[in-house]
């Protein structure tokens, strides 16, 4: 009689941990001075091509953590495991198995990374005997401190930013307001990060808008 098939535990963002104790505007406002702290760094010209498009955005929210090591460690090895000559030319990947790799650490994480943190990175980390992903080296050179993660936007959101636009800016089947304020933006974006677990910035969500009403 076989037994039953192993499967593997659900892996916890730990924004999703400490988002219970974290103020939420402390959050934001972290993420934030860390997205303009970024801008002195290399970007990912495709990720950035898509945030600028509006087809990703930038996270406010989520920042590397050992939660991302243990991704991208098991995402490697998957793709190492491959063999496939598309991606895996010996032990090396190739740099379509590079973008291959930032494509699972997205459906492993949810989240994309720039390719060049992740080539990076994949060399400061090792499994270690309890099981656990650790930085092995005494000066990592990842600039994982910078890294920014981008997240796809979904449907729901859409709607979610379609129905605050309503709730705003019409009361009794009447125009309340001509523009949203700021103090409109801040709470829709707090609201966001409430239902979604993930923050774009505030230009992100105002060119978002944009594009759901012209679809309306």
């Amino acid at each position: 009689m076989s037994s039953a098939p192993r499967t593997s535990s659900i892996k916890r963002s730990p924004s999703r941990d400490f988002l219970h104790i974290i103020p939420r505007k402390k959050l934001i406002y972290d993420g934030t001075i860390r997205l303009a702290n970024s801008i002195s760094y290399p970007m990912d010209a495709f990720l950035e091509e898509k945030a600028r498009a509006n087809e990703i955005f930038r996270c406010c929210l989520h920042e590397w953590s050992w939660y991302e090591d243990d991704n991208l460690w098991d995402v490697y090895h998957e793709v190492i495991k491959s063999r496939y000559p598309m991606y895996v030319d010996g032990e090396t990947i190739t740099d379509m198995g590079w973008k291959f790799v930032r494509q699972r650490f997205r459906d492993h994480n949810g989240h994309f990374a720039p390719i060049s943190i992740l080539r990076t990175r994949i060399g400061e980390i090792a499994r270690a005997k309890d099981g656990s992903v650790v930085v092995n080296v005494e000066n990592p050179i990842a600039d994982v401190q910078h890294c920014i993660l981008y997240k796809s936007w979904h449907t729901n959101q859409d709607a979610f930013l379609s129905e605050k636009y309503q709730e705003l800016n019409i009361t009794d089947g009447k125009k309340k307001k001509e523009f949203l304020n700021g103090k409109d933006w801040q709470m829709i974006q707090k609201q966001f990060t409430e239902k979604f677990l993930c923050c774009p910035t505030l230009t992100q969500l105002q060119a978002r808008m944009r594009i759901v009403l012209s679809q309306m």
